[in-house]
């Protein structure tokens, strides 16, 4: 071999082998990476059916359960029967995760005459979220003694 074939495959193998460095390349991974980001729940509806009124006590309790939308049982007192329980507010704050919900009571429209005794009256609140539901509730009521928190859950 010559000199100068013996040069040119030398150059050749060294421009080969510095071809990496001087392309700017890091050497890094180079798969794509990507961040899920959590969806935020939105809330799309709330409703509130009375399940039952009836002469009781001065009552004030709920339950709240996780599924498919969030599910608030509760009792609420009232002067008398001639009283319902309404959905006072329903609000989500996405800062705090959380899910608000009042409960207060109203004269019914149709009540007519009623007997003079405390009603309890039993109801069931639905909100239904889209993409995902909050990580907290809480539940408040409102009668004449004024607001108390009644539940609290966590999912």
């Amino acid at each position: 071999m010559n000199r100068r074939t013996t040069l040119i495959r030398l150059v050749g193998l060294g421009t080969a082998g510095l071809a990496g460095c001087v392309s700017g390349s890091d050497g890094g991974d180079r798969r794509q990476r990507t961040t899920q980001t959590a969806m935020t729940p939105t809330l799309d509806d709330a409703t509130i059916v009375v399940q039952r009124n009836d002469c009781g006590q001065t009552t004030s309790d709920a339950t709240v359960s996780f599924g498919e939308h969030v599910a608030v049982s509760g009792t609420i007192w009232a002067p008398d029967p001639g009283w319902t329980a309404v959905l006072s507010a329903a609000s989500y704050d996405a800062d705090d995760d959380e899910l608000t919900v009042a409960v207060g009571v109203e004269p019914r429209d149709d009540s007519g005459p009623v007997v003079q005794c405390i009603a309890e009256i039993e109801y069931r609140v639905t909100a239904t979220f889209s993409d995902g539901l909050p990580g907290s509730v809480t539940v408040t009521h409102e009668t004449d003694e004024g607001v108390a928190t009644v539940a609290t859950a966590t999912a």
